[in-house]
């Protein structure tokens, strides 16, 4: 040898190359170099194999996950008719409710009123039925003539109107006013005992007591409850359940109104006394529709008819009374909003006061709450209708208490 010698693994000598200075690698170096290669690549493989079996499983989770979502969101109406027939009428109401949709709610309320079964699709009124309906209405343009059907106007109306809206107005003046009219004293009492507002099983007996547990605010609703009573009664048959439940559906309407006017900052006593106003005026188009039919006796009585009369001429008949009474120009524009438009049913939501938006939605939620208690709409679907109108945040716990309050 004629190079340097270095020590090998084996104690011996390996030679090293003088011209290169490397060490001249052995056959049996050389596979073993190979298998560690080949070890290193298959590590490598398995680690990529891993990685993407990995991100298969993530992507296939998600698309799942997204897939339930969507049946969630997408699953059909579900309804729950309490009778035979009502299923028919349980139509699912498209996401995004416009004026014609919530139009569509107040219409089944209307036929159950009227008619104890909503699930008549599509009968048109018929010509009798259109002549009574005219004949109501041209007494209803004139209501301010007729003291039969327009309301009262309690005489302590100016000084209760400028209590309740002084924020520091005792309760116990409040009460002192409502003494002075006997009448409206009763009634306060009344609505007080009545499973809205009364709060405990002892009956509620006096003013005082009233005013005791109900609260300054809760007595300013009651009030104006008190103020807008219907006149004349309904009497029995279909009238007198129609009218029944049109003051149930108004007083549930007020006060999903004022509910409504509180969350978003606005004054929830005229809100309330709003949407009570409006509720009298369709009050008072039954009563105008029960004598025109009375009026020809053994006329069949056309509920699709009447029904459409309450719709167009509620908000207009409300008008003229709070004009009567002298209300706040804030209502009367408010309840103009509520009348049809050009063929439409009513105008656009975003085009509405904040007054009459606020209606706009108790009315629905009130309508909702009906349908719910009486069988014809599951309170989910109730929600759901609530939510797309334009109510997200209060539409579930609202209409829960709505549903929950007993008759």
């Amino acid at each position: 040898m004629t190079g340097p010698f270095f020590f090998g693994k084996g104690g011996g000598f390996d030679p090293v190359d003088t011209r290169s200075g490397l060490r001249p690698r052995s056959r049996a170096g050389g596979y073993h170099g190979a298998l560690i290669v080949a070890g290193a690549c298959m590590s490598i493989l398995v680690v990529v194999l891993s990685a993407l079996g990995l991100a298969i499983v993530v992507v296939a989770g998600v698309l799942a996950a997204a897939r339930r979502r969507g049946t969630a969101v997408e699953r059909p109406t579900r309804h729950a008719p309490s009778r035979p027939g009502a299923a028919a009428s349980q139509a699912p109401l498209h996401a995004g409710l416009g004026p014609s949709d919530v139009e569509a709610v107040h219409l089944r309320l209307g036929t159950l009123m009227l008619q104890g079964d909503p699930a008549v699709p599509g009968r048109a009124p018929t010509p009798a039925g259109l002549e009574v309906s005219a004949a109501a209405r041209r007494v209803l343009e004139g209501v301010q003539a007729h003291p039969r059907y327009m309301p009262r106007r309690p005489q302590v109306l100016p000084q209760l109107m400028r209590a309740v809206n002084d924020p520091e107005a005792s309760s116990k003046s409040i009460s002192g006013i409502i003494q002075r009219d006997p009448a409206l004293a009763a009634t306060l009492l009344r609505i007080a005992n009545s499973a809205y507002y009364r709060a405990h099983a002892r009956p509620v007996e006096t003013l005082d007591r009233a005013v005791a547990l109900v609260g300054t605010d809760g007595l300013r609703q009651i009030v104006s409850s008190a103020l807008v009573q219907p006149v004349g009664g309904g009497g029995g048959g279909v009238w007198g359940h129609a009218m029944g439940m049109a003051w149930d559906h108004t007083q549930a309407s007020a006060m999903a109104t004022a509910d409504i006017a509180r969350r978003r900052g606005e004054d929830a006593f005229a809100a309330h006394l709003l949407a009570l106003v409006h509720g009298l005026g369709g009050t008072v188009v039954l009563q105008v529709l029960r004598d025109q039919s009375l009026r020809r006796p053994g006329q069949p009585l056309d509920a699709a008819a009447c029904v459409a009369l309450w719709l167009s001429d509620t908000a207009a008949t409300a008008g003229r009374i709070a004009q009567a009474w002298q209300l706040a120009d804030r209502i009367d524009h408010a309840l103009v909003e509520q009348q049809p438009v050009a063929g439409k049913a009513a105008h656009a939501p975003a085009d509405l006061s904040h007054l009459g938006n606020a209606l706009y939605l108790g009315r629905l939620a009130g309508s909702l709450a009906m349908l719910v208690r009486r069988g014809d709409m599951a309170l989910e679907d109730a929600q759901l209708l609530l939510v797309q109108a334009g109510e997200p945040e209060a539409a579930h716990p609202l209409l829960e208490r709505l549903t929950r309050e007993d008759e």
